[in-house]
């Protein structure tokens, strides 16, 4: 879906296997703070599933996402 409206916006996404695109230090940097932020978040509003999750204070997580963010504003930099 992501390359359809990629190309509709004029831009060519270049054909790689997904094996190729996990590898990169870019992707891993940017999952490790989705998952991680995510993780955070849901414990912050408190969820549902299989069991009650009752909200906690997010802590140090923007911080850490914040030195995150530097390490992968420097790996586009490096591209």
């Amino acid at each position: 879906m992501a390359r359809t409206i990629l190309n509709g916006l004029g831009i060519q996404v270049p054909e790689e296997e997904f094996a190729a695109i996990s590898n990169d230090p870019l992707y891993k940097a940017v999952e490790r703070m989705r998952v991680m932020r995510g993780k955070q978040w849901m414990n912050h509003i408190g969820y549902t599933r299989r069991k009650l999750v009752k909200p906690q204070p997010l802590g140090d997580t923007e911080s850490e996402v914040a030195k995150m963010q530097k390490d992968i504003d420097a790996l586009r930099r490096k591209k």
